[in-house]
């Protein structure tokens, strides 16, 4: 059912941003969605072949390091999805010196773009929860437990932290303790939502696997880069928040379309432990082993006692398993979409597949009438009469051999085919994977 609200949304071409795209317009909402390129065709085509893009989607160049470029997108809207975040530092930039500046900047610029637009009512800001940590401000150790009075203690080095996940924790703390201020405004003015969302996991609609989900699966693909990540999370939260791509965009269309909301909100479904999910993935995936250093960690973590959104109405769809499995499956598509090969490597393969067949079924022909011993055809053509008759009667040594081998066969069939599709499941998940499963 069409609405006649019309929303912002910035960075359109994310990973949770493209997801909102796409429920908006379902919904019936009017989207601006903002892009830093225009004429990046990949991300210009996801978003231009939603349903109802053709009729209420309008594309907008805008970029971070040049906030001023979402005024025109902003103008007009009622609600803006701020979810637009710098990643890396743009080193052509001589206006900021790092991303915490230019993340800083963006959000003084699009909510002064907000004000001036005089038609937005609320600014929905996607925060992070790398943002919350519990942890005490000297370091020490964590408060007894996790909500919206957390934020991470910028001076704390963190062990599994490298320079740019260092600069994203800042980034992300300190644009949100910004955009928050404004909540603070006189009664009538625009109010402010800073969601400080879990790390996203599901399905996408990205043509490859978002970061976020290669984390979450981390413990079965051994991607030691994605495994450090999810330890610092551990390490600055006391467990992995986690949420579904669908619950945290249902979560900021929630917020949305609330009368009247403002303030800080953790968005979060569960809160396991690295121990815990490595327990899901070995009972649900057992054909998968997951290494010893991969599961290590405390079995319980730190608590979350916010229901702020519950409280409010909303609810959560997706569980912990929910959260682990369909990451799983989208990494899996994900794979599987890798695996086309150029027509001139198809065309060998196939060769080489006909030539392994052609020799299998050689291999299952029985025995032929000429072939009735291992001696050679000159040997028996020497052998006197009787010799050769009793040759010609003499079971095939492989007749004889059959009966005894075929338990021991089966059993070596049964270990080859669990080995296969272990493989299989893992190579589905991560195509480089090497020919034995990780252990």
């Amino acid at each position: 059912m069409e609405k006649n609200i019309c929303v912002c949304v910035t960075g359109a071409a994310g990973y949770i941003a493209s997801w909102l795209v796409k429920k908006l317009l379902d919904k019936g909402y009017t989207v601006h969605a903002t892009l830093r390129n225009l004429e990046n065709p990949s991300k210009v085509g996801l978003l231009k072949a939603l349903p109802h893009a053709d009729t209420r989607l309008v594309l907008f160049g805008a970029d971070i390091y040049k906030a001023e470029e979402f005024e025109p997108a902003i103008r007009g809207c009622q609600f803006v999805f701020h979810v637009a975040t710098p990643l890396l530092h743009n080193t052509h930039s001589t206006k900021y010196k790092d991303t915490t500046e230019a993340a800083i900047e963006g959000v003084k610029s699009i909510l002064g773009s907000c004000i001036r637009s005089k038609t937005v009512e609320r600014l929905i800001y996607t925060g992070s929860v790398v943002a919350t940590s519990p942890l005490k401000e000297d370091g020490s150790s964590f408060k007894d437990l996790i909500d919206e009075s957390c934020w991470t203690p910028l001076h704390h080095s963190f062990s599994y932290s490298s320079f740019i996940d260092q600069e994203y924790i800042s980034s992300k703390t300190q644009s949100e303790k910004e955009v928050l201020s404004y909540c603070n405004m006189e009664e009538g003015g625009l109010e402010v939502v800073s969601l400080a969302c879990a790390l996203v996991g599901g399905d996408t609609l990205l043509s490859y696997q978002p970061t976020s989900v290669g984390v979450i699966i981390s413990q079965l693909t051994g991607e030691e880069d994605h495994y450090r990540r999810l330890k610092l999370l551990q390490e600055m939260l006391g467990s992995v928040p986690l949420i579904h791509i669908d619950d945290v965009c249902e979560a900021h269309i929630f917020c949305m379309e609330q009368p009247s909301m403002a303030g800080r909100f953790l968005c979060a479904c569960t809160y396991p432990t690295i121990a815990e999910m490595a327990k899901h993935f070995t009972n649900k995936y057992p054909e998968i082993q997951v290494a010893k250093r991969f599961s290590e960690g405390p079995e319980t973590g730190i608590d979350c006692q916010s229901t702020k959104l519950r409280d409010m109405g909303f609810k959560y769809n997706y569980d912990f398993k929910r959260i682990l499995d369909d990451s799983v499956e989208c990494s899996k598509r994900m794979a599987k979409g890798k695996k086309k090969k150029p027509q001139h490597l198809k065309a060998q393969e196939q060769l080489s597949n006909r030539a392994q067949r052609k020799t299998a079924a050689e291999q299952r022909k029985p025995p032929c009438k000429t072939e009735l011993s291992t001696h050679s055809a000159a040997e028996i053509r020497k052998q006197p009469a009787a010799e050769k008759q009793k040759e010609r009667t003499k079971p095939n040594r492989a007749q004889q051999t059959t009966a005894q081998t075929e338990p021991s066969s089966q059993k070596q069939n049964t270990h080859q085919k669990q080995q296969r599709d272990a493989m299989n499941c893992l190579k589905e998940i991560r195509p480089d994977a090497a020919v034995t499963p990780i252990s």
